[in-house]
């Protein structure tokens, strides 16, 4: 899957709650022994996304969990409404609040781009 960058470097930098497959090994962070990470404050966007990862995952770690990649999409559309403060229309606004209820009903962050809302972002037959 290609996606225009509009000359954006993205970097990934933190792999702590990732987990990888090698063929030999699962490697992965167990979250169920750090309880504290699930009892963050009601209402705290992050404190209910590691809440609902914990559920998705009935508290096995090593699994392969692709909804949870969604449970962070939701989080960070929620944080670009109410948190962070950029140029935006009300049109914006108003496809970030639909962009999120639709990502609800997604399993997997791959099937999310599927999603109208990242059209003009997909690469098609190397445009």
């Amino acid at each position: 899957m290609l996606v225009k960058t509009y000359g954006l470097i993205i970097s990934i930098i933190d792999f702590t709650l990732s987990r990888i497959n090698t063929g030999d090994d699962v490697h992965f962070l167990d979250l169920s022994s750090d309880p504290d990470l699930f009892k963050g404050p009601k209402g705290d966007k992050q404190s209910e996304t590691y809440r609902k990862m914990k559920e998705v995952t009935e508290d096995w770690w090593e699994g392969s969990f692709p909804r949870t990649n969604v449970l962070w999409l939701i989080y960070l559309v929620d944080i670009l409404l109410t948190k962070k403060s950029f140029e935006r229309t009300s049109k914006n606004e108003r496809d970030l609040r639909s962009l999120k209820k639709r990502l609800d009903k997604y399993n997997s962050a791959k099937e999310a781009m599927s999603d109208s809302f990242f059209d003009d972002l997909l690469v098609v037959d190397g445009t």
